[in-house]
């Protein structure tokens, strides 16, 4: 009662900034109300705005984008009799919708779910250049645990209306095991004029496989400062890092300005190896380039050797700087 009385006498001398508080509060519950979770249910490529008991992908991203609200996440929970040798194949038969709200795509919810992605995103059936995901005027995105092959474009392409967006434990370019070429026929993941994003991560989970796709593995471009960071990835190998399953031209082609690859510590080092031409290609534009801790042309151990098909850094831009003084900062460059 005391309390009460207390906030009585408050809200009398001050009455906006009460008003201000209950507005800010029920923004905030409002926000929180309408996040919601689509579960992904069929394999089918069924279309449609809402995502009910049956839903496809197709439907959840389609809801999740139509829904108002930020933070949704699209969750699997696709029947056991609908996968194939514990790997759920979605096949869509067109491009699916952009991703225009911020959202979690999340293949680690899916049953059967370990270290390595049980659900597939096939885009055989797609067109001749149709990219698998693409995220567009948003930001805050997360896509995870996913495999995503065999479109005629590129896997995941981040354009510029966005950016801030997680890429993390997918494998883009190989089948879901990791194992055997499966490529994109573009880009394994293409950020175009897009900033603030991190593909990859220094947790195992968050380690992205790149491989096999037709043209590069990563791409970044754009004219002003991006402040994307790849790390802990393998661009150019197999699951193990310990094989190559190429990526048919570069590992990675910068060509924005002030972007990172890799880091000092061991969970973050890249392993770029096994490309069909250079693992890192830094064009005249991508000045303030930082390269760090990586193993380049090397197996995963550091033992082996997984050659590029040409250098192993090609520079062109200035200002950039290629392994560094600190502990961890060298890359092997072999």
């Amino acid at each position: 009662h005391i309390a009460v009385a207390a906030l009585r006498a408050w809200a009398r001398e001050r009455p906006r900034a009460l008003l201000l508080a209950l507005a800010a509060a029920g923004a905030l519950y409002v926000k929180l109300a309408l996040a919601a979770t689509f579960t992904v249910t069929s394999v089918a490529d069924t279309a449609g705005s809402t995502c009910g008991a049956t839903c496809t992908l197709r439907q959840a991203i389609t809801a999740a984008n139509a829904s108002g609200a930020s933070g949704n996440t699209i969750a699997f929970n696709i029947p056991s009799g609908s996968c194939s040798g514990g790997v759920c194949t979605i096949t869509p038969g067109s491009a699916l919708p952009s991703i225009t709200r911020a959202v979690t795509i999340d293949g680690s919810t899916q049953s059967g779910y370990s270290s390595t992605p049980v659900v597939e995103i096939r885009g055989s059936s797609a067109g001749s250049s149709t990219n698998g995901l693409t995220l567009s005027s948003t930001s805050g995105v997360t896509i995870r645990a996913l495999s995503i092959r065999d479109f005629g474009g590129s896997g995941i392409v981040i354009d510029g209306g966005s950016g801030g967006h997680t890429i993390a434990g997918n494998h883009i370019g190989v089948n879901a095991a990791g194992t055997t070429d499966a490529g994109n026929g573009a880009e394994g993941i293409n950020l175009y004029n897009s900033p603030s994003n991190t593909i990859g991560g220094t947790a195992t989970r968050d380690r992205n496989v790149i491989s096999g796709n037709g043209n590069n593995g990563v791409v970044i471009t754009g004219s002003a400062a991006k402040s994307n960071v790849v790390l802990g990835n393998y661009i150019g190998a197999n699951a193990a890092g310990s094989s190559a399953i190429a990526n048919g031209s570069l590992g990675v082609y910068l060509s924005a300005p002030s972007n990172t690859l890799g880091g000092t510590t061991t969970s973050a080092r890249n392993i770029i190896s096994g490309n069909t031409w250079e693992a890192v290609y830094i064009d005249s534009g991508a000045t303030g380039t930082l390269v760090q801790g990586n193993y380049i042309g090397l197996d995963a151990a550091g033992t082996a050797a997984i050659g590029n098909g040409g250098y192993g850094v090609y520079l062109l831009a200035g200002s950039s700087t290629i392994g560094g003084s600190t502990s961890g900062a060298g890359n092997v460059i072999s």
